[in-house]
């Protein structure tokens, strides 16, 4: 498994401000690249365990079957992405995006997730956001 995260930083972010927000939901080590002529913090990892904080608050915030199904949905046979509000994200809340259909005025955090098989991926899945019924974690 590969995880990446790109963070986009606006002209009229702080710096700062945007390297406290992506550490409240990476333990990743990240630089500044520019793409696109638009600067962005990108970050990226092999371990599942770089992604253990925002995996905390998929669960604590109760999202794991949003978060699951679109995982689910955007899974292309190698790969799969999640788009994350980046102006919830300053506040310190985590927001999925629908990502046909929302484009937040600060732009969104893709974290990019790629796999050698279907197998790492069902265990990536099964580890980030575990199946469930009635809002509890199926342990069986």
């Amino acid at each position: 498994m590969k995880c990446t995260v790109l963070f986009p930083i606006y002209p009229t972010e702080d710096i700062n401000s945007i390297w406290d927000c992506f550490e409240t939901f990476f333990q990743l080590d990240a630089i500044v690249k520019e793409i696109s002529g638009l600067k962005h913090l990108e970050a990226s990892s092999h371990e599942m365990d770089a992604l253990a904080i925002i995996r905390n608050k998929v669960h604590d915030t109760r999202i794991i079957d949003t978060v699951r199904k679109r995982l689910v949905h955007n899974w292309n046979g190698s790969s799969t992405f999640l788009r994350i509000d980046k102006q919830a994200a300053s506040v310190g809340r985590l927001r999925i995006l629908d990502d046909a259909h929302e484009n937040p005025p600060l732009g969104s955090i893709l974290l990019e997730l790629s796999f050698t098989n279907a197998s790492e991926f069902e265990k990536f899945l099964h580890w980030f956001t575990p199946p469930t019924k009635d809002g509890k974690i199926v342990t069986s």
